[in-house]
This record gives C-alpha cells, sequence and structure tokens, in this order.
C-alpha cells in the first residue's frame, strides 16, 4: 500500500507544474502607432534637421530622430500610452520644447513642434548721449512673424545700480529711415525727436535691488517685433542727473535685448 503522504507530495507537484505551464492568454499590446508632425518656428520657418527625442514615460525607453530638410519628423512602431516629445537646444537664445502626448493603440498622431527663441537680440545699439539710446535688433525678430498673442510681454533690465543712478525709464520712437544713426548730434537730443519722430511707447522702470526692468505688453509688442528698418530711440522720459541705459537680457555680459515670455 503506497504511503499517503507521498501520494499528497505527488498531487501537489502536479498541481504547480500545471499553474506553471498554464498558457498566458492575455494579448500583448501591438505596437503601431505613430507620432509625426512638422518642427516650425513661430513665424512658420521650417526647422530643418531638427534633432528630437521621443520618451515612453512608462518604459524610460528612448528614441531619437532628426527631422528631414522640410522639417517633417515621423516616429513608428510605437505602443500605445503616455510619452514625452523634446526639442534639445545647444544655444543659449533658443528654447528646449518638452511637450507630453497621450497615444492610443493604432493610432497616428499628428503633433507640430514649435522652436521658441529666448529672446529678440539686438543687430547694433549706439548710446549717443546720457538721454538717448538708439536700439536695432535682428532682422528675424526671434522668428515669431505676426503670432504676437504667443507673447505675453518683452523685457529688459540693467543690472548692479544699487546706487540708482541708471534708469531705464524712456519713450521709445521709430527712427526715420532716413535717418544717420551718426550724424549731427543736434539730431539726438530729446526734444528734436520728440518733435520729429514716431511714438511708439512709454515704459516705467521697476527697481529692486540694483535691477531695472521695463515691459513691453499688448499693442508695444507687435510694435517692438515690427522690426522697423533703422530701429528705435529710446528717450530719458525724466529730467533728471540719472543715465539712460540700453536694455539687457544680461547685462554682465553685454547681451543687449529683450527676453521673450511667452503665454503658456
Amino acid at each position: 500500500m503506497q504511503n499517503p503522504k507521498h501520494i499528497v507530495r505527488f498531487l501537489l507537484i502536479l498541481a504547480l507544474f500545471s499553474f506553471g505551464c498554464k498558457e498566458n492568454t492575455s494579448e500583448p499590446k501591438l505596437e503601431n502607432a505613430s507620432i509625426l508632425g512638422k518642427v516650425l518656428f513661430l513665424d512658420g520657418t521650417i526647422g530643418a534637421y531638427a534633432y528630437l527625442e521621443l520618451q515612453n514615460t512608462a518604459t524610460n525607453s528612448r528614441v531619437y530622430q532628426s527631422a528631414d530638410a522640410n522639417g517633417n519628423y515621423q516616429f513608428n512602431d510605437l505602443a500605445s500610452g503616455n510619452y514625452f516629445i523634446r526639442y534639445k537646444s545647444s544655444s543659449y537664445n533658443i528654447n528646449s520644447v518638452e511637450k507630453e502626448l497621450n497615444l492610443e493603440e493604432s493610432e497616428n498622431l499628428e503633433q507640430n513642434i514649435y522652436i521658441l527663441f529666448n529672446m529678440v537680440d539686438e543687430l547694433t545699439a549706439v548710446k549717443k548721449n546720457n538721454d538717448v539710446v538708439l536700439v536695432k535688433y535682428q532682422p528675424d525678430g526671434a522668428k515669431i512673424g505676426t503670432n504676437f498673442s504667443a507673447v505675453n510681454y518683452l523685457s529688459g533690465s540693467y543690472f548692479g545700480d544699487y546706487s540708482h543712478q541708471s534708469t531705464l525709464n524712456c519713450d521709445v520712437y521709430f527712427c526715420p529711415d532716413s535717418l544717420d544713426w551718426f550724424s549731427s548730434d543736434s539730431l539726438f537730443t530729446p526734444d528734436y525727436i520728440k518733435q520729429n519722430f514716431e511714438f511708439v511707447t512709454s515704459l516705467e522702470e521697476s527697481f529692486s535691488n540694483g535691477i531695472h526692468e521695463i515691459r513691453f505688453y499688448d499693442n508695444d509688442i507687435s510694435q517692438i517685433l515690427s522690426n522697423p528698418t533703422n530701429g528705435f530711440a529710446l528717450v530719458k522720459n525724466k529730467i533728471d542727473e540719472t543715465e539712460l541705459q540700453i536694455p539687457c537680457v544680461d547685462y554682465n555680459n553685454n547681451d543687449f535685448g529683450l527676453r521673450i515670455n511667452y503665454n503658456q
């Protein structure tokens, strides 16, 4: 007669073996979805050969691809799930971009990627005297075109003036196309400019801990980004002993310009 203990042990082993060999009937996620689109600047300029990273947030796996000469990109053979798509910039003047996406099974998700400039950079800037500064920005205007609604405000600063000897309080005028920036000094007095140049806007600075800052909002944004051929004249709007300075993004590096703050 067989020992009952051996019979029980045999049945337990058989049960465990049967459980371990049970067929997995769950369906694997199909990897037949895709993400595609164009890489563009806000003015519609193509981001040719832009380098993109796609991260699967569940697995943390990453794949890379460059857009083609027309800015087109496409990631194929993707599983459904959540992803981050990124454009990474090595330029101090261009933002890196990150976009979170949810991809359904078999979906062909179209998503354009927009490259954003950090600043409107100066082409040239000249300090005519303590009251007048001339500034001309880069002709592409940070590639924003007429998409002004994407911009919350433009800002410029001056650093390190703890004794308040400088100012950014100013009136802004368009420089006439016929104006030679290096002609007679009599053309660059506040009175002459106010009487003969087209007015754009008036700016009042904020001042805190040695930092002066001005901001352009609303219609002033489109005026500045219109990028007139001969630039702008900034004229100190108060009669005092302070010295008008050039708006900067980083004064320590002599980097004149306006920082672009975008709407989210």
